[in-house]
């Protein structure tokens, strides 16, 4: 097979080094880049087996890939025994299974065979105190080749980047406490969040040591993304609830009463009200008024009948996902599907003509899939009906329909009628802003 520009470039960098990051983003073929690498390794006689860990979705994308790419490497989905594992198998892994007896064959499998361990969308592991970390941390001095897979590293803070970079084989503190005092500005409640970032360029610096970093805009010729928000306004109804909840943390609806006892709470329940529901505690849902009457439903039903192609609807809660489905139709994503089942949805919303919408759960849907459509009927819109606080999420997602094979400059439209939507918009466009410079991507 071939290899595009970007990857080359990657494995000139790494030189096959024994720790390397491979930071490139959405669409320029990590994916392809570590089988390859792994293939040459194996046939070198360097390596064994290929472990790949990586968020359950994209299980199935890993195992179309190495068919796909012409591999004839066997792929065992977390082998019941170290004993299935031979030499020249693909070993797949979700984050989940670190902590369980599956993921803790890893290290015994690591013992006997030399491993190449990718760990894919590697921000799953940027919480250094989950259990998830500290049993990769356990065993990855095992690891005969590591190779750090994502796009954008940082998502949240800065404090993301310590794991990351430890299997990466940066020249940091082995203490993310350390590394914290080093790099982090704290703030928030007494003291104990990371608000900034300080020492900037010895962190892009050592980033720079141990990674390939990479964008489409630079490596692919691909249109370019525009980014516009529609306005609603809420019902006298919802601002009625939506300054209850915003004063006084508690909202009535009906007889049913949902109290908040924490801000971040709060907020959610703030971007459920302008979307026309309400969750309460034991999770049930409380409808405000019919959802065809929400004015941001109504939004939406006007852009859909302006965009003669396909449309991606992305909604941050299930509720909204399911509602919307009913709604609108089309394809659905949302938690909770199965394998085949999202196969199905995304085969559907790709080949069927008369699918012009696909509306999908932002956690759920937000790595691995391509959505671009047919030549006669392509999808080049894609619609924030919620948004998450997650800059993983939103980068992950926008990426679904701005990938190799998109003919048309991409839409991006954001809901916006509330303080609150344009809150976390403008803490998307901050984390961005950070994340990126500290990467080194921005523009000069």
């Amino acid at each position: 097979m071939e290899l595009m520009g970007a990857q080359l470039a990657a494995l000139e960098k790494c030189a096959y080094r024994r720790k390397f990051g491979y930071f490139l983003e959405p669409g320029l073929g990590k994916t392809l880049l570590s089988l390859y690498e792994f293939n040459k390794l194996y046939q070198e006689g360097v390596v064994d087996v290929m472990i790949v860990v990586c968020p359950n979705s994209l299980i199935a994308n890993w195992k179309a890939e190495v068919t796909k790419h012409g591999f004839s490497f066997p792929v065992l989905v977390k082998p019941d025994s170290v004993l299935q594992v031979k030499p020249g198998m693909v070993l797949l892994y979700n984050y989940e299974s670190m902590n369980t007896l599956a993921g803790a064959k890893i290290p015994l499998i690591l013992k006997v065979h030399r491993g190449y361990v990718a760990f894919d969308e590697s921000v799953q592991v940027k919480n250094f105190r989950a259990g998830r970390w500290k049993n990769i941390n356990g065993w990855r001095d095992l690891i005969a080749f590591t190779r750090v897979l994502t796009g954008r590293p940082m998502v949240q803070n800065v404090m993301d980047l310590w794991t990351q970079l430890t299997l990466a084989g940066a020249r940091i503190n082995t203490s993310p406490y350390a590394f914290r005092n080093e790099y982090a500005v704290m703030g928030g409640w007494q003291g104990k969040v990371p608000v900034g970032t300080k020492n900037f360029d010895r962190l892009q610096f050592l980033m720079d040591e141990v990674s390939f970093k990479a964008r489409k805009q630079d490596w692919l010729d691909i249109p370019e993304k525009i980014y516009t928000t529609r306005q609603y306004e809420m019902t006298a109804e919802q601002n009625k609830l939506y300054k209850q909840m915003k004063n006084d943390m508690v909202a009535a609806i009906s007889d049913a009463t949902v109290s908040v006892m924490q801000k971040v709470h709060a907020v959610n329940k703030l971007q459920q009200i302008s979307s026309g529901f309400m969750i309460n505690e034991d999770g049930g849902v409380l409808p405000i008024m019919p959802f065809d009457q929400v004015p941001k439903v109504r939004l939406l039903e006007e852009i859909i009948e302006e965009i003669p192609d396909k449309i991606i609807i992305f909604a941050h809660y299930r509720a909204s996902v399911e509602a919307l489905h009913s709604k609108f139709g089309g394809a659905l994503i949302s938690g909770g599907m199965t394998e085949d089942q999202i196969a199905e949805n995304s085969h559907k919303f790709n080949n069927d003509p008369e699918c012009t919408t696909m509306v999908a759960q932002m956690a759920a849907a937000k790595y691995g899939h391509t959505w671009l459509g047919t030549t006669d009927a392509p999808c080049h819109t894609t619609v924030y009906f919620e948004n998450s606080y997650s800059l993983d999420a939103r980068i992950q997602s926008e990426d679904r329909n701005h990938r190799i094979g998109q003919r048309n400059p991409v839409l991006y439209i954001d809901l916006v009628g509330t303080a609150t939507d344009r809150r976390i918009i403008k803490i998307l466009q901050d984390k961005d802003d950070v994340s990126k410079a500290i990467m080194g991507l921005v523009d000069a």
